[in-house]
Formats: C-alpha cells, sequence, structure tokens
C-alpha cells in the first residue's frame, strides 16, 4: 500500500464494509484484505466504539450510524447538481445504456452518480465514488471550456507525443455541447475484459492500486473524438461513449457520459441519444 498504511487499513475495512452490506465477520474482514487478525480486531473495535461501524449478533460488522453525520457533510459540501441521481437514472433509460455523471477537478475525476439503465452494466464497470486520474483524453469535454492554464496542466501528463494532437482536439472540441468518441475495433474487446477486472476487484480494497490502473486504460480505450464533419454522414460510426460538459456558476465543473459502446450505431440513434444528452446536460447546469 502508498501513503499512510495504517490509515489505509482502516480505510480498506471502512470501503469492504461498504461493499458487504450483509456483514464480514473478523475473519472474513482479514481472508478479503490479507491482514492479520489482530490488526482486523483493532481497527474494528475502534470503529465500533466511534459509532462507523456496528457488531450485530452473530458476530459479523456494517456500517453504524456514525458515518450518517459524514454522509450528511460530503453532500453539502460537495458541488452536486440537484437532482443528479434521478436525472442520471432517467438518461440511462432514455439513452438505454449506462450513464454517469463526474466531477472534474485538477488531476482526478470523481464519479458522483451512476446509473445501468435497461443495459443492465455501468459503464467502464463503474460506481459512485469511482476515481481515476485526469489524464488524456479523459476529461477533455469538460477540458475543453477550462482556461487556458488548467489545459496547459491537463496537457502535461500527456505523453511528449501526444500534446499536439490533444491540443488540437481541445479546439475543436471548444462550444460543443456533446462530444462523440470512436470505438476502435482492437479496443472493443479489450473494454470488456477491463470492465470485468474492474467489477472483479471491486470486493478487494487492499488492491486499489490495481483496480486504479485498470480504470485509468478503460478511460484511455474511448478511442479519439469525432470531428464535426465526420459524424455528418448516414453511415453507421462505431461509438464507445457520448459526452457532455455541466455548468455552475458559468463554469463547466462536471461531466455527463453515456456509453452505447456500440460499433455500428445508425445516425438516427446517434442523434436521438445526443438530444437525450443534451437536455439532461442543461437540467444538471446551474446558473
Amino acid at each position: 500500500m502508498s501513503g499512510s498504511p495504517p490509515t489505509s487499513r482502516v480505510v480498506s475495512v471502512v470501503e469492504l464494509l461498504a461493499a458487504r452490506p450483509d456483514g464480514c465477520t473478523v475473519a472474513e474482514v482479514t481472508a478479503s484484505l490479507d491482514l492479520n487478525r489482530a490488526t482486523v480486531s483493532s481497527v474494528l473495535a475502534e470503529l465500533e466504539r466511534t459509532g462507523w461501524a456496528r457488531r450485530r449478533a452473530d458476530r459479523s460488522y456494517v456500517l453504524g450510524p456514525g458515518l450518517l453525520g459524514v454522509t450528511e457533510a460530503v453532500r453539502t459540501a460537495l458541488p452536486l447538481p440537484p437532482g443528479a441521481a434521478d436525472r442520471v437514472a432517467t438518461l440511462a433509460d432514455e439513452a438505454r445504456c449506462g450513464a454517469s455523471l463526474s466531477l472534474v477537478e485538477p488531476h482526478r475525476m470523481t464519479f458522483v452518480a451512476v446509473s445501468e439503465g435497461t443495459s443492465g452494466r455501468l459503464p467502464g464497470g463503474l460506481a459512485v465514488g469511482t476515481r481515476i486520474p485526469l489524464r488524456p483524453p479523459t476529461g477533455a469535454t469538460v477540458m475543453a471550456w477550462r482556461d487556458a492554464r488548467e489545459q496547459r496542466a491537463w496537457l502535461d501528463d500527456a505523453e511528449d507525443d501526444e500534446r499536439d494532437g490533444l491540443r488540437d482536439m481541445l479546439d475543436a472540441l471548444a462550444g460543443r455541447a456533446v462530444t462523440v468518441w470512436r470505438l476502435d475495433d482492437s479496443a472493443a474487446d479489450l473494454l470488456g475484459v477491463l470492465a470485468d477486472v474492474v467489477d472483479a476487484l471491486a470486493d478487494h480494497p487492499v488492491r486499489h492500486d490495481l483496480r486504479r490502473r485498470a480504470l485509468t486504460e478503460l478511460s484511455r480505450l474511448v478511442g479519439n473524438a469525432y470531428r464535426a464533419d465526420e459524424l455528418d454522414t448516414d453511415r453507421p460510426l462505431p461509438v464507445s461513449y457520448l459526452a457532455a460538459p455541466v455548468f455552475a456558476g458559468g463554469a463547466a465543473t462536471h461531466e455527463l457520459q453515456i456509453g452505447p459502446l456500440h460499433p455500428a450505431l445508425a445516425r438516427p440513434e446517434r442523434e436521438r441519444i445526443a438530444l437525450a444528452l443534451m437536455a439532461a446536460a442543461g437540467e444538471l447546469s446551474q446558473p
């Protein structure tokens, strides 16, 4: 683990309990996180003392009521558009694919609302609270609306040989309400494999670094953004994701995304889901 090992262990235990609402015994936590029993017992005892965990009659542990205040504080502090979760769920149903809303901050993107819709799967195995590094091309839809300083910082995280192309892409996306991303043939199968890896690691908080790396690679497989003239065709096109910026106080703060992951999306369907995405982004934006 990186950072502070004691802190990482506490975080891992809390996240494991969050992923296991039916409860975990000391033995199950020990096995899942590859920690010794004494450490797990000590962590759980302290979490129980503070109310962050609750020990049930069967000796299993679940999250405790002490976290309710923390949850409410996070909701208050987080710049989340009103009704975000419900609107993202509605968009997922309208688009018939997974949808997500993410907060775009310097150097990272945090998913704050997600919905499977009728697809039965979130785009890329994502969940609320998932964080990924903001490495190009991730977040390009929002970065195209940011100032030159933030764009330079974003480009600094790209490979040297990619920066010119990414700079041109930001110029092309400036002022655009919706970005449509390609789905390369070579990436289609890999997207599914990486999503499965992310899902498989979800119950293993101790493996955060590996899961984060898989998510980062997943986000980089969106391909390149289509130019406006390339979308002006009646031919079906391979599409991975569509994204739109969401605004607050005149600034692009969030990215709203849907993931059809379709190898040949017909023009009427492309336009239909793009309009649904634009409408949702407009409703989520705040003056």
